[in-house]
């Protein structure tokens, strides 16, 4: 399972410093870093631009918009791309008008492209005819928006259900091979080998790792379990 250091903050600094302490831990290759635009959430963050401030060394990052009407943010992102280390744009599906034209714009600007279901959004939103597109299912375990929450355990039988699906095993031989499955948002050591038993290949953490004592250590506590 993979581990990815998740960062939300309105501050170049504490982005900064989160991103150092990833560097200094050999395992970390990739960052999430969310987007907050003050309208999907009440919680606002660095736009795409800012990050331009940001030394990401050798780290590459996925960007996760919470952001009302992703594909207007798109724009903005592609005058960014030969400057920031972008391997995946992932949107929350909510405020997303056509998922299938998000999928293919962030495909033609050469990245991977991910969806992510907020706590109570139905897997049954998702436009099925695209599933085969993205490389990215992402599902949330607590409201998107805002780090620290405590994980909504119900995302637990909303993940089993999609897995045992049969839109993950008709003849688009869509399955964790070719999707990667990712769960964000309030995991903790416990959570990780349950996770992992459903069928989710990576996850994204946030302040549990940020908040231990040894970033490096913690890190490897959750890659070891």
């Amino acid at each position: 399972m993979k581990i990815y250091p998740a960062i939300l903050s309105d501050s170049i600094e504490e982005i900064q410093k989160q991103v150092d302490l990833a560097k200094s831990c050999s395992s970390v290759e990739i960052l999430q870093i969310d987007i907050i635009d003050g309208f999907f959430a009440d919680n606002i963050t660095v736009s795409p631009q800012s990050l331009l401030e940001v030394d990401f060394g050798d780290l590459q990052i996925d960007l996760h918009l919470m952001v009302d009407e992703p594909m207007d943010m798109i724009s903005e992102i592609e005058n960014l791309e030969n400057n920031l280390p972008i391997r995946t744009i992932i949107a929350q599906i909510e405020k997303m008008t056509y998922q299938k034209d998000f999928v293919e714009d962030v495909k033609k600007m050469g990245y991977k492209v991910g969806l992510s279901l907020d706590i109570y959004t139905p897997v049954d939103s998702l436009d099925e005819d695209i599933l085969s597109e993205i490389s990215i299912l992402q599902f949330m375990g607590i409201e998107a928006g805002f780090q620290g929450q405590k994980l909504i355990p119900q995302v637990f039988e909303k993940i089993k259900l999609f897995v045992e699906a049969d839109l993950v095993k008709n003849d688009q031989d869509l399955s964790a091979d070719t999707m990667e499955i990712t769960f964000d948002g309030g995991v903790i050591e416990e959570h990780a080998e349950k996770l992992d038993l459903l069928g989710v290949t990576s996850l994204v953490v946030g302040s549990l790792l940020w908040k231990s004592e040894d970033f490096c250590e913690q890190y490897q506590k959750l890659a070891e379990i």
